[in-house]
């Protein structure tokens, strides 16, 4: 992943370095964390190919627009996600992939 930081040495743009730095290792690091997890299911004779992408955006748009361009067969989405306060705010994420979805969606409960 590449990251661009603009800085003028100034101590804003020193917290825009250190905040890109520490974004950089927590993304890399759930992106890590999904592969490992994916590897470890099943008894290890079976081979799986996993791809990691980072998406930005409203997360059920980024998600349906990114099946579509893969040409992915399926989503799976976990039916609620971090912030259980926001979802009653503005619905849930794995409902608008459903509604958008032009695949079969799998919501995990």
């Amino acid at each position: 992943m590449r990251y661009l930081v603009a800085t003028d040495g100034s101590d804003e743009s020193d917290d825009a370095v250190r905040y890109a730095a520490t974004h950089s290792i927590a993304m890399d690091a759930t992106l890590e964390a999904a592969k490992q997890l994916a590897t470890s299911v099943g008894d290890g004779s079976q081979s799986l190919t996993i791809e990691t992408q980072l998406l930005s955006g409203r997360p059920s748009d980024g998600i349906t627009e990114y099946a579509e361009e893969s040409e992915s067969d399926t989503i799976y989405v976990g039916h609620r996600g971090l912030s259980e306060k926001k979802e009653q705010v503005t619905g849930s994420v794995a409902k608008r992939i459903v509604d958008r979805a032009t695949v079969p969606v799998t919501v995990i409960r």
